[in-house]
């Protein structure tokens, strides 16, 4: 199982090298679809003190690299530092919308600090109207990306659109009371993470 992890990292840390310089790249049996985001466009929250610049600018997301797969979807996030303190943490949101009426709605969010989530995918077919799959995030790249797999059953079929969003905040109990900085990366146009681009 470790094996099968390193590969896939490995795998999906290429695409998104090669997918930057010259579009996507066939990784693990499926298309990369990447997305580079602009630097230094962290969206600041001046009238909130407490946190300084640099640990502000963490969160500046730069690359989106999404890589389907039979078992599931790997997701690549770079951005300048996955980094926690005593008194601020990272959280990173992961939204996958089908398009049209918006159902079925994938959610997922992860901590610097926990890097264990759980996706939920509402307006499913299922007796209880979703499923949930329990995720689990690895660091990579120097601490430059953070990289999890979101098994099949819990990725929306057919087009979807996909965001990821990061934000700072306090850590702990008061975590999301206040936001510090935060940024966004949004893959263009609809993608089918069950055979690709979809447009």
């Amino acid at each position: 199982m470790r094996c099968l992890l390193a590969t896939r990292l490995l795998a999906v840390l290429l695409a998104a090298s090669a997918a930057g310089q010259g579009g996507p790249v066939a990784a693990d049996g499926g298309d990369s679809i990447t997305h580079e985001d602009a630097r230094n466009d962290v969206r600041i929250a001046t009238g909130e003190p407490g946190l300084g610049r640099d640990s502000r600018h963490s969160v500046d997301l730069t690359r989106l690299t999404v890589v389907p797969g039979a078992e599931g979807s790997t997701y690549a996030l770079r951005l300048r530092r996955v980094t926690t303190a005593e008194r601020f943490d990272q959280y990173f949101f992961l939204y996958v919308e089908t398009a049209g009426d918006g159902l079925p709605f994938g959610f997922l969010m992860l901590k610097a600090s926990d890097l264990r989530g759980e996706m939920v995918v509402e307006g499913t077919d299922d007796p209880e109207g979703y499923v949930s799959c329990r995720v689990r995030a690895t660091v990579a790249d120097r601490r430059h990306s953070l990289i999890f797999t979101v098994p099949s059953r819990c990725t929306p079929a057919g087009p979807v659109t996909i965001e990821m969003l990061a934000y700072t905040t306090p850590r702990g109990r008061k975590g999301g009371e206040v936001v510090w900085s935060r940024d966004r990366v949004r893959i263009p146009g609809l993608v089918d993470l069950h055979g690709g681009a979809a447009g």
